[in-house]
């Protein structure tokens, strides 16, 4: 079976996500595509909304796409999960593994832990997003939505947010 990982903080989930989960479904030879919102991510300090509710949030979006499952993987492990391990993880059950990032995270992507070796295991799938051009050699999808969780989460009356996830922002913010 070949599969493709999405993770991310997912801090909100919002259009640009689910666009890129759509134009996986379409471009990628994948019998399922698992999303794996991270306890807290590696490169930041910071989780603004509650695992469980951003799961929440996610397998209600995920919902009508039957090829797309949401892991709590990384999210029962309570800590900062390097994607080598989750990788090997779902390794031990999918042959082949498409690793799907944000054009935002190519420029540190050298950086991660164990590059080399994560490189080695899984073919990149980067996510297009405006302000974030640079050549690479991975499989592109283009979804060019200029969004950010971290911009979202400041305003109010956005058309990439759904209303329940914009409320909740709205208050705490």
């Amino acid at each position: 079976m070949n599969v493709a990982i999405y993770g991310g903080s997912f801090d909100p989930v919002h259009s640009g996500h689910l666009d890129t989960i759509k134009k996986a479904l379409i471009k990628l030879d994948i019998d399922r595509l698992i999303v794996v919102p991270a306890f807290r991510n590696p490169f930041k300090s910071t989780i603004n909304a509650p695992a469980e509710l951003r799961i929440s949030w996610l397998k209600k979006f995920c919902r009508p796409y039957k090829k797309v499952q949401v892991s709590d993987f990384e999210i029962k492990k309570k800590r900062a999960i390097p994607t080598i391990e989750t990788v090997n993880y779902f390794s031990k059950k999918y042959k082949k593994i498409y690793l799907i990032i944000g054009s935002d995270n190519l420029h540190n992507l050298h950086k991660w832990y164990k590059f080399s070796r994560l490189s080695s295991k899984v073919t990149f799938v980067v996510a297009t997003r405006e302000g974030y051009v640079k050549a690479h050699p991975y499989i592109r999808l283009n979804v060019h939505q200029n969004v950010s969780s971290s911009a979202l989460r400041s305003f109010s009356n956005n058309k990439f947010l759904n209303k329940e996830i914009e409320n909740y922002y709205a208050r705490k913010n």
